[in-house]
């Protein structure tokens, strides 16, 4: 026995941008283009990950969130992305 775990961003699902086996075409940019892109990807990331009601009542938490994030290097952001594999939806119409 085992688990699989799959993430958020699942291949050929209605949210995925990603249908492709190649990253989001954005990590492919120069790191400084992504270090200054980092601040907007960072507020991207936060509304996606945390209920709106999270944003209203919880804004402590928000502002720690964003700070962390913000101190991801982008290079390394860069790499995850380039070399995750992503599961497709066939992946997660296996699991019961």
């Amino acid at each position: 026995q085992g688990i699989v775990m799959i993430g958020g961003a699942v291949k050929g699902s209605s949210s995925s941008t990603n249908v492709t086996k190649r990253a989001h075409w954005i990590f492919y940019l120069p790191n400084f283009i992504l270090n200054i892109l980092q601040p907007t990807l960072t507020n991207a990331f936060i509304n996606a990950a945390f209920h709106p009601t999270t944003h209203a009542n919880k804004r402590a938490m928000i502002e720690n969130a964003t700070n962390k994030s913000n101190k991801n290097s982008m290079k390394m952001c860069k790499a995850f992305y380039r070399q995750a594999c992503w599961s497709t939806s066939g992946d997660a119409q296996k699991i019961t």
